[in-house]
């Protein structure tokens, strides 16, 4: 069982590599980054599509989930109290855990450098690309946001390496912004049990929504719509119940499939209480990570790190309210601090009928 180091005291990091591609010298590495209660697992379709695409596949598991080390009780009270300055830890620990796992497995396996290539100028071969999905990437948000904490020789690592970052349908929760009233999550449900929560979630979050054509800048225009948006095979549209390709991810998979990409366990025993973290740490961390990216060195002086590294945000017109705007949130503050020539450079991608759960197409996507 592959595992990496993250830590000193022992914790470790599960993973599974398609390897390098062939003979290539010259291969991007993607590492998946899974959400809430769906682990790695989930992307195992894209893994034929890699090869083919130069591509070296990496699924890695977080914390608490299979074969990646549990988390210590000390490590759930830190999650589970009231006091944001705890749970503001925690989650810079889940940043340094993930960037010591890039860190080494670059070394270990000798991972290609960015560097250009002579058929295109602009066009980039080597290095490393994260994708954190959904709540995942409240972990590389604090990775972005810690950057001064990293050590020196991990940075320069990065800087000849960490290629790009792809937010990967981001939820509220992790642009740290509050939901509005109206907008429907079964884990916000305060009214239901933690496993009716969790028996609940899988179905709605892997739902198909009606199509979102865009992120108007009209916010209350765009809050109108999707406060509207229910599950198409709810809506009796005789089209959409038409259409097996539009029901739920998790309804098409089949209980063994579904089984094999899901660990409840680690849902009720720590994703639900990360979740429930202090808005303000994660908006915080969305600040420092893309916004205001710049660290104080001391003498009046700041530096910003890794200002190459590229960042895109990919959303799915499809996908629950969260997602659309969360997405939304980054793409109006990115625009914002464009005018001002603040923050790290965002581009904004929208993958056309998808719902929260397309995988192989954004595969495609990343390296056509």
């Amino acid at each position: 069982m592959p595992i990496a180091p993250v830590d000193s005291s022992g914790n470790v990091l599960y993973y599974e590599d398609t390897g390098r591609p062939g003979q290539s010298t010259d291969y991007v590495t993607i590492v998946m980054i899974h959400g809430a209660m769906f682990h790695s697992a989930i992307f195992r379709p894209m893994i034929p599509y890699a090869a083919q695409h130069n591509v070296r596949l990496v699924l890695l598991n977080l914390r608490d989930y299979p074969g990646s080390s549990p988390y210590t009780p000390a490590e759930l009270d830190a999650l589970r109290g009231p006091e944001p300055a705890a749970q503001a830890e925690a989650l810079l620990a889940r940043g340094l855990e993930l960037v010591s796992f890039v860190h080494w497995f670059i070394i270990q396996e000798n991972i290609p450098s960015i560097s250009e290539t002579p058929e295109r100028v602009g066009a980039l071969i080597g290095g490393i690309v994260l994708v954190p999905w959904s709540a995942g990437n409240s972990h590389v948000l604090s990775m972005l946001a810690h950057a001064d904490k990293v050590p020196e020789e991990t940075k320069a690592l990065f800087d000849s390496h960490l290629r790009s970052i792809v937010l990967y349908d981001p939820s509220l929760t992790t642009v740290g912004t509050l939901p509005p009233d109206g907008l429907y999550s079964p884990l916000r449900e305060r009214n239901l049990t933690t496993d009716k929560m969790v028996a609940i979630f899988p179905t709605w979050v892997s739902s198909y929504f009606p199509q979102v054509d865009d992120l108007a800048s009209d916010e209350a225009m765009m809050l109108t719509l999707v406060l509207s948006r229910v599950p198409l095979e709810l809506r009796g549209d005789a089209a959409a119940a038409r259409d097996p390709h539009r029901t739920s991810t998790v309804e098409r998979m089949g209980a063994e499939m579904l089984a094999s990409v899901i660990d409840p366990d680690a849902m009720k025993r720590s994703q639900i209480l990360i979740s429930r973290i202090d808005r303000k740490v994660y908006g915080e961390n969305l600040r420092r990570a893309l916004f205001h990216p710049y660290f104080p060195q001391g003498s009046g002086e700041h530096r910003f790190f890794w200002p190459t590294l590229r960042v895109h945000v990919v959303w799915c017109d499809m996908t629950v309210g969260d997602c659309v705007l969360g997405a939304q949130w980054i793409n109006v503050q990115a625009r914002s601090r464009l005018y001002n020539g603040k923050g790290r450079s965002i581009r904004v991608h929208k993958l056309d009928g998808a719902n929260h759960f397309v995988s192989a197409l954004l595969l495609i996507w990343l390296h056509p």
